[in-house]
């Protein structure tokens, strides 16, 4: 049994908040437990008091001190930059007198120095931690020579509570292993956990989206303009439907004036589509396809409407000036969330546009580094009080249209995959996991080979993530290919094939099932491009090993060695190739779990084997 700590500097000094003896600060830590071995543990903070509260800082939501004599490797994964970097794993050998800290980059929960997810392997036991908010958490991991401690909680708050005054800090998971279970196992067990205690998806739902999107398509084409008008969002949604399973139509940013990244901040239509999305809505349902649709309310570009009618609701950050341009854009401003009236306004506008439209599926993008906002602007003596407010804010903003629209699918992203922690995947699926995916493969975006490395890395702990395809390519559509997927086809051009578009979206349906059950890295993710990649996904029995041989592969025989196979029975193989021409074969499972070998005979190409057991 784990023991578990929550902590804080009050005034200076040194408490124990479960303890919950300050009388002036009533402090609730409330635990969440599942049937696999979790605690999720949530601390609140409130001022019930008539004065100002002590001094709060240094908060540790989750602590705790695991024996360790002899090796102890600490294993996590890259936050996501839109490089070939982004999600990548890496592994850290703890000496005894070491203590490091890793925390995201200003502001964003998974934003490029660090994601909210990690585990500790400790003399053969494994232990996995989790990260519950959507701001600027922190981690602190330090080895003496019996222990090793953790300490999660946020990065840098400082702060007094006004009277009355409350924030939720936060919060935090651990799972211990059970004796003689290996890393791997224990992460599978979590991926069980987001799926089912966590899931995100509403009742109805059985799987993400399976979904276009052609703003990146269209963007810098001459098609543009006829794109975003009336005609071009009503044959694309004809064209759509022609894909025959695509069950979504998903607008991007480019319905309001200014478009995006320029008119972020304005709630009313382009002069193009001015009688509003209904058309288009209208068009998708009697298609039986649902409407998703791009919004950023957080954020507000000077010159819109929240920017000119509202300025007492923007938040600036004085210290960014033009030598910070490549990370920040000068003239964004970070709606202040936080605040009661800013609050309504965004959320009395997304409501009306989700209603007056008919949208069925709502995604929330974020595209700045907001930490700067919030520090700059928070009252003398209260670092941090603006971000906790702000953060509260965004949960209350998607619980309450989940709650206004029953059955609501919310699509979380920011600039990709920047906000991946388990406070928003409990609300939201990721669908563009990461920007890399916003420009089709070519000579310098290597995005098929980085998916394949994305899907290796986020797959050992989640089990709902997606991406984009901007071709029916089988090597380019796999690695893509998740439990769902967002196509970014060309479907408005006259040579567009359909029919192969079908067979890549049908093996896409067919497949996904599998993404719910365990995960097997069969190869470890590389940049390396001269090697041959696999992974598996089974459930139930049965399941998919996807194969792929890199471009500068000289290899053309892979084998793979199966997981989670019983030795005795037989399976029935169903083995797809790089054009999805089919054969099948029976192998004994004894065979598959020695090593079964495959033959990709051309560079930079897949192929699928579905094992059924007979």
């Amino acid at each position: 049994m784990i023991t578990l700590s929550t902590t804080a500097r009050i005034n200076g000094m040194q408490w124990n908040l479960s303890e919950n003896r300050l009388p002036t600060l009533l402090a609730t830590a409330q635990d969440e437990h599942g049937t696999e071995g979790y605690v999720y543990r949530k601390l609140s903070l409130k001022n019930p008091g008539k004065e100002n509260s002590p001094q709060i800082s240094e908060i540790v939501t989750l602590g705790v001190e695991l024996p360790c004599k002899d090796t102890a490797v600490f294993h996590s994964l890259n936050g996501d930059n839109r490089t070939q970097n982004s999600f990548l794993p890496y592994n850290r050998s703890l000496q005894v007198g070491d203590c490091f800290t890793f925390e995201p980059f200003e502001g964003r929960s998974s934003d490029t120095s660090a994601f909210p997810i990690f585990d500790l392997t400790l003399d053969g036991h494994p232990f996995l931690f989790a990260v519950g908010y959507t701001g600027q958490w922190k981690a602190e991991i330090a080895r003496t020579e019996t222990a090793v401690t953790v300490q999660i909680g946020h990065g840098y708050a400082d702060f007094y509570l006004l009277p009355g005054e409350d924030v939720q800090l936060p919060s935090a998971l651990v799972m211990e292993g059970q004796p003689n279970e290996d890393t791997a196992s224990l992460r599978r067990r979590f991926r069980r956990v987001l799926a089912t205690d966590f899931n995100p998806l509403p009742a109805h739902m059985d799987y993400p989206p399976l979904s276009i999107q052609q703003y990146d398509r269209y963007k810098r084409t001459p098609q543009w303009d006829m794109w975003v008008s009336y005609e071009g969002q009503l044959r694309s949604v004809e064209k759509a439907a022609a894909c025959k399973y695509i069950d979504t139509y998903w607008l991007d940013a480019a319905w309001f004036p200014g478009r995006f990244p320029h008119g972020v901040g304005n709630y009313s239509y382009t002069e193009a589509l001015s009688k509003g999305l209904k058309p288009i809505a209208d068009a998708a349902h009697e298609r039986d396809m649902h409407f998703m649709v791009w919004f950023e309310p957080e954020r507000a570009r000077a010159g819109t409407e929240t920017f000119e009618q509202h300025p007492e609701f923007l938040l600036s950050a004085k210290s960014i000036g033009e030598e910070d341009s490549f990370l920040y854009k000068l003239d964004d401003r970070l709606v202040n969330l936080g605040r009661e009236d800013a609050y309504q306004y965004v959320y009395e506008n997304v409501s009306r546009l989700l209603r007056e439209n008919h949208i069925d599926y709502y995604r929330q993008d974020f595209n700045m580094r907001p930490m700067r906002y919030w520090v700059e602007n928070d009252e003398p003596g209260r670092l941090g009080i603006n971000e906790l407010k702000h953060i509260r804010n965004l949960y209350r903003l998607w619980d309450s249209l989940k709650e206004e629209f029953p059955g609501l699918f919310i699509d979380n992203c920011s600039s990709g995959g920047r906000r991946l922690d388990l406070e928003a995947l409990r609300r939201a699926v990721p669908m563009w996991r990461s920007d890399v995916t916003c420009r089709p493969v070519s000579e310098t975006e290597h995005s098929d080979v980085w998916n394949q490395n994305i899907t290796l890395s986020l797959s050992e702990y989640l089990p709902y993530h997606c991406t984009g395809a901007w071709v029916p390519i089988a090597n380019q559509m796999r690695a893509a290919a998740t439990i769902a997927v967002g196509v970014d086809y060309d479907v408005l051009n006259e040579e567009f094939d359909f029919a192969r578009a079908q067979t890549a979206l049908a093996e896409v349906v067919r497949l996904r099932k599998y993404h719910k059950g365990d995960f097997y890295p069969l190869s470890s993710p590389t940049l390396n491009e001269d090697v041959f990649i696999s992974y598996q996904f089974a459930l139930d029995g049965d399941g998919v090993v996807y194969v792929f041989r890199r471009v500068d592969c000289k290899e053309t025989v892979h084998t793979v060695k199966l997981q989670s196979i019983d030795r005795e029975a037989t399976y029935l193989l169903r083995i797809s190739d790089e054009d999805y021409a089919v054969r099948e074969e029976q192998v004994r499972g004894a065979d598959l779990l020695c090593g079964y070998s495959i033959e990709l005979p051309l560079p930079q190409s897949s192929a699928v084997i579905e094992y059924r057991k007979l």
